[in-house]
């Protein structure tokens, strides 16, 4: 939140998460407290190992768990916990509505897709709420397997004034490149022969 996170990053960790190459990440046991664990493993006789490092506040999350969120229970709300909690489930619900939105829209726009391109036309992002049209940009960089954490909010801001412009182009992280022409915008790898035109 702190450091400038959108809906996807304040809904936090999921269950279930694809990694590529048909592997799937679960964390099972997401759902339960750490005192539900401990409290279920002395019941059952069950013995656990505590990892060091969580204890030491120099890694982020750790100075959130065991400072910031103290602070916050005492100072502000006792249910602090429960209140993160509410939110990050409330931002990704909204998150999987407006992705499956933001998916529809993709494919309204998408003229074509290949592995090292993307064509979209520009008419049905430009009558988006903007939002959702940055959404939708995600999706198309997303299926030519762009680094998703390296496009920041500008990044997303220089694809949208292209969609808003007639002409004009901008080199974008992990080797991409996008270029309006016409009514369309061009999203290819820069070495794909994306100036060939079509």
């Amino acid at each position: 939140m702190f450091r400038g996170t959108h809906l996807r990053g304040l809904a936090g960790m999921v269950p279930k998460r694809p990694l590529g190459g048909g592997v799937k990440l679960v964390r099972p046991l997401l759902w339960a407290r750490r005192q539900e664990i401990e409290q279920f493993c002395r019941a059952e006789g069950l013995a656990w190992r505590t990892d060091h490092t969580n204890l030491q506040t120099d890694f982020t999350r750790n100075f959130i768990r065991h400072q910031l969120l103290p602070l916050l229970r005492q100072r502000l709300n006792v249910k602090a916990d429960e209140a993160v909690l509410r939110l990050a489930a409330a931002a990704g619900e909204a998150q999987t509505v407006l992705e499956e939105l933001a998916e529809k829209l993709f494919d309204r726009a998408c003229r074509k897709r290949s592995c090292d391109q993307v064509v979209l036309r520009v008419a049905p992002l430009k009558s988006a709420p903007r939002p959702l049209a940055a959404m939708a940009l995600r999706a198309a960089l997303a299926a030519i397997a762009s680094p998703q954490q390296a496009f920041t909010q500008d990044r997303y801001n220089d694809l949208l004034a292209l969609v808003e412009a007639q002409t004009g182009a901008v080199d974008l992280p992990g080797g991409l490149r996008a270029e309006r022409r016409g009514q369309g915008l061009w999203l290819s790898r820069r070495d794909s022969g994306q100036h060939q035109q079509h």
